[in-house]
């Protein structure tokens, strides 16, 4: 199945109006600049991922560390390195709702993500 992009660029005000609310200057300015870098990888990542989840792929498997790599190394080009932007973003995600809608990313995939990188730092 062919995903189509997560955000596209006539959503992209949207999007960015609702993390502003929780972003610093410099944050949103890093954000912006830098959030559709990936626009086409991200819907291949996401069904890579629910393919691995729906068939029972334990997230500590090699092939799904290295999509949580790819998950991580897309985040970090637009969310930077500071982990709490992150905390910032995930927040965002939280309460704003509406920053999920077309993305294909539901908590079911975002929990096995988090596992993912749960045992990715644990291995560390």
């Amino acid at each position: 199945m062919r995903l189509q992009p997560c955000h596209t660029p006539e959503d992209h005000g949207s999007f960015h109006a609702a993390h502003r609310k929780y972003l610093d200057d410099a944050e949103y300015r890093f954000l912006a600049a830098n959030y559709l870098n990936h626009t086409d990888e991200w819907p291949v990542l996401i069904g890579a991922l629910r393919d691995q989840m729906e068939a029972g792929a334990p997230p500590e498997s090699p092939e799904v560390q290295a999509l949580v790599r790819q998950w991580l190394t897309y985040f970090r080009s637009y969310a930077g390195d500071n982990p709490d932007t992150h905390m910032k973003i995930r927040e965002a995600h939280r309460l704003e709702p509406e920053l999920m809608e077309g993305s294909f990313i539901d908590m079911p995939l975002l929990e096995y993500v988090k596992q993912g990188v749960a045992a990715a730092t644990s291995a560390r």
